[in-house]
């Protein structure tokens, strides 16, 4: 079959699904952070399943392409319309600047929410 490059596997995992089980991870414990008991924050758990579902939904569809910045042959085929061409890389790394910076904001989101609430629980 020939050689395969790994640092297109290299740049998935590190730009594709590193980030996103680390915001999975700060959102499920963040948000389970005022549970009074474990059963109540696994519940609470499984309640953010869509949520995590949408985000990886969108991300594999937007970060998925990330190999195509070492070789065309390594996207994942999902955008090739609007990737098709030499000058995807200005759009692609357009999405996936926006997709990590939404990340990003989402963790801010969570952790100022869970910061204030601990901070109004502590004030009482």
């Amino acid at each position: 079959y020939g050689e395969y490059d790994l640092s297109a596997h290299g740049l998935l995992w590190l730009i594709a699904v590193l980030p996103l089980v680390l915001l999975v991870t700060a959102i499920t414990v963040l948000s389970t952070s005022r549970a009074g008991s474990r059963r109540t924050a696994i519940l609470f758990s499984l309640l953010l399943i869509p949520v995590v579902v949408y985000l990886y939904f969108n991300a594999v569809m937007t970060l998925g392409n990330i190999g195509r910045f070492v070789h065309p042959f390594y996207g994942l085929g999902l955008m090739d319309v609007y990737l098709a061409g030499d000058d995807f890389r200005p759009a692609l790394a357009g999405d996936i600047a926006g997709m990590l910076l939404l990340f990003v904001l989402i963790f801010g989101a969570v952790w100022g929410l869970a910061w204030a609430n601990a901070r109004l629980t502590e004030a009482r």
